[in-house]
């Protein structure tokens, strides 16, 4: 069954602290995102995790692990992680559907660390300062969140899709997850000159419900026809926003 895990930055316990839903609840001795997991089998791993950004706006955060160039903040270079669209659909949903008030609730790029593991994974993250980190309303909604994931994360949940282009908090891919689609892997205009067909193929055989179509949000003239060249000749349809 699945294994949730919760990261601290400290080094307290390592033991597991209860269980749900047949789910084991672990705290990790270090951030998720630097985490050796080689050794635990799962069939869904769950991150509940901090968010930190400079703006500090309070938000609630899914997004699924990988690097598309490099590894600054842990995982390995050119390695996106094993991910469950429906997984991350079914806490998004929730997360909207039980508004905190003051928070945000959005969809991130996929990005950082941990790296090696088995089984689908994906983070969700209250953010970006420590006011909103020990808000218990927010820890309540990613409780919350996580409870609607075990319940229900394998059952079809919209079309699945690979996101490309835009910015880092991915509004426009937020919008249509809201709707009738379900997106694992998403690359953003950054890292879209570190995308290629390995890249590709990565985030396809990744995804555990099968991939039926990309979908372009704003980016370069260059970046879009690569991005186009690479899905026709992996055989995935290209939509429009």
């Amino acid at each position: 069954m699945p294994i949730v895990f919760y990261g601290k930055d400290d080094a307290a316990g390592r033991n597991i602290v209860s269980k749900i839903r047949g789910a084991e609840i672990r705290e990790l001795p270090v951030h998720p995102i630097r985490a050796d997991l080689s050794a635990f089998t799962s069939d869904l791993f769950v991150f509940a995790s901090t968010h930190r950004s400079e703006s500090g706006k309070p938000c609630l955060t899914v997004h699924p692990p990988g690097n598309w160039g490099t590894a600054e903040m842990g995982g390995n270079e050119r390695e996106v992680q094993p991910t469950s669209a429906f997984a991350i659909k079914a806490a998004f949903l929730y997360l909207k559907a039980h508004p905190v008030p003051g928070f945000d609730v959005f969809m991130e790029a996929t990005h950082h660390g941990p790296g090696n593991l088995n089984a689908p994974c994906f983070f969700i993250e209250i953010g970006s300062s420590e006011k909103e980190w020990g808000n218990e309303e927010a820890g309540v909604a990613v409780a919350g969140a996580i409870e609607a994931v075990l319940a229900g994360w394998k059952k079809p949940a919209g079309k699945v899709a690979l996101g490309f282009g835009g910015t880092h908090y991915c509004p426009s891919f937020s919008k249509m997850e809201a709707e009738g689609y379900a997106f694992s892997h998403i690359c953003p205009k950054y890292a879209l000159d570190k995308l290629d067909a390995d890249m590709l193929a990565q985030a396809v055989a990744k995804t555990a419900e099968k991939v039926e179509c990309g979908v372009m949000d704003d980016c370069r003239g260059e970046q879009k026809r690569k991005v186009a060249l690479l899905l026709e000749q992996a055989g995935i349809p290209l939509e429009k926003l």
